[in-house]
Parts: C-alpha cells; sequence; structure tokens
C-alpha cells in the first residue's frame, strides 16, 4: 500500500508554501528598493561633488619677497629695504 498524506496535511502544506514565496518575493522587492535608494543617494553625492565642489573658489595664494635698493652713486648711503607682496591666482 503507497503512503499517502491526509488532505488537510497536504493543503496546509501548500499554504506554508504560498506564505513562504510571498515572504521570500517581499524580501527580494525591499532588497531592490533600498539598493535603488543607495545608488540615488550615491548619485547624488557624486553630482554635488562634480558640479559644485569644482566652482567652489580656492584662496589666492600671497608671495613675498624683500626688495632692497642700493644707490650707484650713493655708496655711503644705507640701502633700502622692503617686502613686497602680490597674490597668485591658483
Amino acid at each position: 500500500m503507497a503512503y499517502r498524506v491526509p488532505a488537510d496535511r497536504d493543503e496546509a502544506a501548500r499554504v506554508e508554501a504560498h506564505e513562504l514565496r510571498a515572504i521570500e518575493q517581499e524580501a527580494q522587492r525591499r532588497m531592490r528598493v533600498a539598493c535603488l535608494k543607495t545608488f540615488a543617494a550615491l548619485v547624488g553625492a557624486a553630482f554635488f561633488v562634480v558640479c559644485f565642489a569644482g566652482k567652489m573658489k580656492s584662496q589666492p595664494r600671497i608671495v613675498c619677497h624683500e626688495v632692497q635698493i642700493r644707490w650707484e652713486n650713493a655708496p655711503h648711503v644705507p640701502p633700502s629695504t622692503y617686502t613686497s607682496c602680490r597674490t597668485v591666482e591658483m
């Protein structure tokens, strides 16, 4: 005689399998949504960096050097000294 599962157990197994498939599909849907949100956040951050960070103006750099002037026709006069500064755009 062949082994048979009672009808109520067989029906319960089908319902349980259906519920498990529904749970798995919901988990996959949530994973796809999470991946899309992460991708959108990364694209937004990259857009900000490319568009706005590149347009930020850097501070000008100040370059200074000391200037000393000596008079050829008056060697006895001490040299005149001052510091000259200018800005350099980077």
